[in-house]
């Protein structure tokens, strides 16, 4: 696709578009930025630069178009009001001159400022018949009054009028709170679909040391940041003041326009302990949490501060350190509903006191400080997901323009403030990703199954093979059940343990034999043993089974009722396809259903599919191109997936005596079998089998009396 961006900020100043454009044009997109001359947080045009009325340049294959800026706008509001008109009516003449020779598919308008900044795009995108996209970090009206702006019957008229002409003209609309949906729509009087883009962690992968040391005889609480009216330092000075706590420091990392008259106050009124940095390279601030005991989140009361979440809560939490909030809305939401730290009232000065001294005795609990850090981390990778948020960006901008295989279904990110949430998923939609835990050796033939005796004596390839799921699990924040042998939970517990830290664990039977090769009495032996393994390993009770090979027949009826006497609440062994020496059971739903067998009742998620190939398998899915693979999954409502730690391991020693037919659907593909379970991950959302219980309305599912 070819991607025209408008945006008044752009690299080499600091801004998540920057990262969004960078991922667009290594996917191979033809993308080109109209924005100001670089200039901000200090109002004057960086080194490196002039101030022409037009000039540009390029950037990691991205062509950047940029236009004047009047310097000296960060102290005059007339100055960065004339701004505002100088980048309309040079933005519109601009992109006239570079739609002479180029074509584009999609205008995207950053606004992280005035929402004006569109306006260029939608003059030229009625003329030229071009999708407009709109990316909105500060809301209007809201953030006009905090400039000083009369809010009055007229105003209001005024700008609420501009706003609904703006976002009414714009085909699609992300916003980067939550908040802001309910604010537009109730602008516009109408109920436009309007998705959550927040922002994502940026600069991860550029750390650097910092120079800057804390004592740390003290407690040392900083806050990170631009410095203005909207950050609220005044009364967060104040409240540190009035505390009177001589063993914490307040420490204040960055520039703007409140900080030579926060510094005067400090001195003033000889408030000890709090320190001025100034601005700092941002590659160092992550480095400068890491050596502090509290961040410091501030914001003024107020509409649209309070409902902005700020780029800051992201560098905070990946910081992994509790978090002093002193305001309210969404950051106070965030904060108290995943038990990251205490928030206050942003204008209460003795609530803000106590707050300083609350986050002593909160930081001085160890269990605090893990719960803080994980819950930060689970954030991290789900509702603040860089990869989740640009395919979701992408599936919303691009979609018009794609195929119907092409397409991506939409995600939903309305649940995600919940910490124990780690997938998204479409509505209606059963995707389940599981994982048979077998080590290399673990083959089903008649020839093969037999030699447990030799199992010992085999190479370890588990650990190898079980990082590599990890890895991927961990790179796009998916869940996932993992069913269990027995034998591995006496032979590699640390395995067992690592996993159940994480995800769910089920019972894959204790010696992985075939159901349909066992009298009753053995599989109650075998499954028993299987469960006390786990049980006794994990702490926790075990709840869902899958038979190796899938291996229960028509015939092994028998084996439904002592799973339900075992507590097996949900089964995962049916299959409507035939394997070779696997199990099939006919005439089973293509979705879950609740069996009913001599008066016993089980939850079962079967691996099914329309056609005589499972592309959800181990083998088929190495075997199939993806994209015969993702057009099936669009097309399927429910999915069961299962994996083995082998299919991912393209070294693994090839077992003597077994048929062709199984060296060729044990070791085709292997190679690259990661990278597309990846992309499958990449382009749907997997849940675990318990998250896709819970969604399921099982009054209403399919009961089969078998």
């Amino acid at each position: 696709m070819k991607i025209l961006v408008i945006s008044e900020v752009f690299y080499p100043e600091i801004f998540i578009i920057n990262d969004l454009v960078l991922e667009w044009s290594k996917a191979g997109h033809s993308v080109e930025v109209l924005t100001r001359q670089p200039s901000y947080p200090v109002g004057k045009v960086f080194s490196g630069y002039k101030n022409a009325v037009y000039g540009f340049d390029n950037w990691h294959d991205v062509r950047i178009h940029r236009i004047m800026t009047l310097e000296g706008y960060n102290k005059s509001k007339i100055l960065k009001f004339l701004n505002y008109i100088i980048f309309i009516q040079q933005g519109i003449r601009c992109i006239k001159n570079i739609l002479i020779s180029n074509k584009f598919d999609l205008i995207f308008v950053s606004q992280t400022g005035p929402l004006t900044v569109a306006i260029p795009a939608l003059v030229v995108a009625k003329k030229y018949k071009l999708k407009v996209a709109i990316w909105t970090f500060d809301i209007w009206p809201d953030v006009v009054w905090t400039y000083g702006i009369p809010n009055n019957l007229f105003t209001r008229f005024i700008f609420n009028n501009i706003v609904r002409r703006i976002y009414g003209k714009c085909d699609m609309i992300l916003v980067a709170s939550e908040m802001f949906k309910d604010k537009i729509n109730n602008i516009l009087s109408l109920n436009r679909s309007i998705t959550y883009a927040p922002n994502w962690l940026m600069d991860k992968d550029n750390y650097s040391e910092s120079l800057i040391e804390f004592d740390s005889n003290k407690i040392n609480f900083t806050f990170t940041g631009n410095i203005s009216l909207f950050q609220n330092l005044h009364n967060v000075i104040i409240g540190f003041h009035k505390a009177k706590i001589s063993n914490a420091a307040l420490h204040i990392i960055g520039d703007g326009s409140k900080l030579s008259e926060l510094k005067q106050y400090v001195v003033d009124n000889g408030v000890e302990n709090v320190k001025f940095w100034g601005r700092v390279p941002s590659n160092e601030i992550h480095d400068i949490l890491s050596k502090s005991d509290i961040s410091v989140l501030s914001l003024i009361k107020g509409g649209m501060v309070e409902n902005t979440e700020p780029l800051k809560l992201q560098s905070y939490l990946h910081a992994g350190k509790p978090i002093f909030c002193v305001g309210s809305g969404i950051c106070k939401k965030i904060i108290e509903k995943n038990k990251l730290g205490i928030a206050t009232d942003a204008e209460d000065i003795e609530q803000i006191a106590d707050g300083f001294s609350s986050m002593i005795e909160f930081i001085s609990i160890k269990e605090r400080l893990e719960t803080v850090k994980q819950n930060a981390l689970t954030l991290i990778n789900t509702r603040f997901h860089k990869e989740t948020i640009i395919k979701h960006i992408n599936n919303v901008c691009f979609s018009s323009f794609m195929t119907d295989i092409e397409q991506i279904i939409p995600l939903d990110y309305s649940n995600i403030d919940n910490t124990e949430d780690t997938a998204i998923i479409p509505d209606k939609k059963q995707y389940i990703l599981s994982f048979d835990i077998e080590d290399w050796f673990h083959l089903l033939d008649d020839n093969v199954i037999n030699f447990h005796d030799k199992w010992d004596k085999m190479e370890v390839r588990i650990y190898k093979n079980m990082e590599l799921i990890f890895e991927s699990l961990k790179k796009y924040s998916v869940d996932a059940t993992f069913f269990i042998i027995g034998w591995t939970c006496d032979k590699h517990p640390d395995i067992v343990k690592t996993i159940a830290k994480r995800f769910e664990i089920g019972s894959h039977s204790m010696h992985h034999k075939l159901v349909y090769t066992m009298t009753p009495q053995e599989f109650k032996m075998d499954l028993l043993d299987s469960i006390h393994r786990i049980e006794d390993l994990i702490g926790k009770k075990v709840k869902h089974y899958r038979a190796p090979g899938l291996s229960i027949h028509n015939e092994q009826k028998w084996a439904f009722e002592i799973m339900a006497e075992a507590g097996i609440e949900m089964d995962s062994s049916l299959t409507n396809v035939k394997f070779a020496s696997y199990g099939y059971y006919n005439g089973i739903p293509q979705e879950p259903f609740i069996l009913e067998h001599n008066g016993i009742e089980i939850k079962e998620f079967p691996i099914v599919s329309k056609y005589p190939l499972l592309f959800s398998a181990g083998g088929y899915f190495r075997l199939l191109n993806y994209k015969f693979i993702k057009y099936m999954t669009k097309h399927s409502d429910y999915v069961m997936t299962y994996f083995h730690p082998r299919d991912f391991d393209a070294e693994q020693p090839m077992l003597k005596d077994i048929s062709l037919m199984r060296k060729f659907k044990s070791y085709y593909g292997l190679s690259e079998a990661q990278k597309k379970l990846e992309k499958w991950m990449y382009d749907f959302r997997f849940i675990n089998i318990s998250m896709a219980n819970e969604k399921i309305d099982w009054s209403k599912a399919p009961k089969i009396q078998v």
